[in-house]
C-alpha cells in the first residue's frame, strides 16, 4: 500500500510503501515510552508506599507443618523418559515462553495476564509434581527464544524447584510462581541499548537499570486477582540480604522470602546464560559463586541450600568428566548427595583422562 501526504487533490508527496513490521515497532515503543512516563511520574508514591507497606507485612514465609507440596512429588531417577513425558515436558516451556512473549508484546493485558500466569504456573506445579528433574533438564536445552522470555521462565522453574525443596505448600508455590513470572516486566521499559551493552555500564547507565524494579511494580500493581506478594518481589528481587542490592539497600529481615528466593533464581540462571558483556559461566561455577556469596551473606544461606539440593552441585543438563576420565552428562540430582548426581555416560575413552589431567 502506498503512504501519501496530500496537499491538493493535484499534489501528493510520496513518503513510501506501508510497512507493518515496522508500524508495529513504532506503536510498541510509544507504547512503551509512556508506560515508563507513568511510572516515572508516580515513582516516588510507589516506593513510599511499599517503604511504607514493609513495617507492616509479613515478610516471612514459613512452610506449613503438613501438605507440603514435596510430599506427593515423585523425586525418583528415571532412567528413561516416553515421548510424550518428553513433549509435556517440552510443549510447559514453550508455553511459559510464549506467555512471556505475548505480555511484553502487548497480545494479553490488564486482568488477563494473572489468570494466563496463573494457568502457566499450574502448569509448571503439575510437571515438577510428576517428574521432578523434567523441567529442570528441559531449561538446560538451547531455545530460539529470546533472552528475556528464557530468563524469566527458568527463573521460575528454579524458583518453584527452591520452592518445592523449602516446603512450601500448593497454595505458595502457586503465588511465587505467579510472582517470579511477572517480576521482570519493567526492563522492557528500560533502553534495550542500555541492557544489551557489551560494555561497563556508565553511573547515568546502572542507575536507569535500576528503575526498571518500580517500572515492574507500576506494570502489575493494578492487575486483579495478583497475589499481594508479587508486588514484594517485582520490587525487592535485586535487594540483597548484606543491603548491598537496590532499589531500597534494604537488609534481609525487610526483604521478602518469595523476593529473596527469585534473587537466587535469577542470579543463577543470569550467569549459566551468555550474556553481550560476558560468555555463559559453567553451572557448576554459577553454584559454587552462590555459595561462596551466600557464605559472605549476600544471599539466605537456607535459599542457596535448598536450591543445591534441587539441582544438586552438578545441575542436571550439564556435562562433567568423571574419576574413570569418562565424559557424562547429569541426568538426575541425588537427593541430598549433591556431589555425586545421577550421570548418563557419553564418551568412554575420552583421551584426557580425569578434570585437568592432560599427561596422558
Amino acid at each position: 500500500m502506498m503512504i501519501a501526504l496530500t496537499r491538493s487533490p493535484d499534489d501528493q508527496v510520496y513518503l513510501g510503501e506501508w510497512n507493518e513490521v515496522e508500524y508495529r515497532r513504532l506503536q510498541k515503543s510509544v507504547a512503551i515510552a509512556e508506560q515508563r512516563e507513568a511510572a516515572e511520574h508516580i515513582a516516588e508514591s510507589l516506593r513510599l508506599e511499599m517503604d511504607g507497606a514493609l513495617s507492616g507485612a509479613e515478610l516471612t514465609v514459613e512452610p506449613p507443618a503438613d501438605g507440603a507440596f514435596s510430599d506427593g512429588m515423585d523425586l525418583g531417577f528415571r532412567d528413561e523418559r516416553n515421548s510424550s513425558d518428553m513433549e509435556e515436558g517440552r510443549t510447559t516451556c514453550e508455553n511459559g515462553e510464549k506467555f512471556l512473549c505475548d505480555v511484553l508484546e502487548g497480545r494479553i493485558h490488564g486482568d488477563d495476564v494473572v489468570a494466563a500466569a496463573g494457568e502457566v504456573v499450574g502448569d509448571l506445579t503439575d510437571v515438577l509434581q510428576r517428574d521432578a528433574s523434567l523441567l529442570q533438564a528441559m531449561t538446560c536445552l538451547e531455545q530460539e527464544s529470546e533472552y528475556a522470555y528464557r530468563h524469566s521462565f527458568s527463573l521460575t522453574v528454579h524458583a518453584l524447584g527452591i520452592g518445592a525443596e523449602m516446603g512450601l505448600d500448593k497454595e505458595q508455590l502457586r503465588q511465587l510462581g505467579i510472582s517470579a513470572i511477572l517480576q521482570d516486566l519493567g526492563m522492557s521499559m528500560i533502553d534495550q541499548k542500555v541492557v544489551e551493552k557489551p560494555g561497563k555500564l556508565t553511573p547515568s547507565e546502572f542507575v536507569d537499570i535500576q528503575k526498571h524494579p518500580i517500572y515492574s511494580l507500576h506494570a502489575i500493581k493494578d492487575m486483579r486477582g495478583l497475589p499481594y506478594v508479587s508486588r514484594f518481589v517485582a520490587y525487592q528481587m535485586h535487594e540483597r540480604a548484606d543491603s548491598t542490592g537496590y532499589p531500597g539497600h534494604r537488609p534481609k529481615n525487610l526483604i521478602h522470602t518469595y523476593a529473596q528466593i527469585a534473587a537466587v533464581a535469577d542470579v543463577y540462571d543470569a550467569m549459566i546464560n551468555v550474556r553481550p558483556w560476558r560468555p555463559a559461566y559453567h553451572p557448576y561455577q554459577a553454584m559454587e559463586m552462590l555459595i561462596a556469596e551466600s557464605s559472605l551473606g549476600k544471599y539466605d544461606a537456607g535459599i542457596v541450600r535448598s536450591f543445591l539440593h534441587a539441582i544438586s552441585l552438578y545441575p542436571v543438563g550439564c556435562c562433567v568428566t568423571l574419576d574413570s576420565g569418562e565424559i557424562a552428562r547429569v541426568v538426575h540430582s541425588n537427593g541430598k548427595s549433591i556431589d555425586r548426581p545421577v550421570v548418563a555416560v557419553l564418551i568412554r575413552d575420552y583421551p584426557y583422562g580425569p578434570v585437568g589431567d592432560r599427561s596422558q
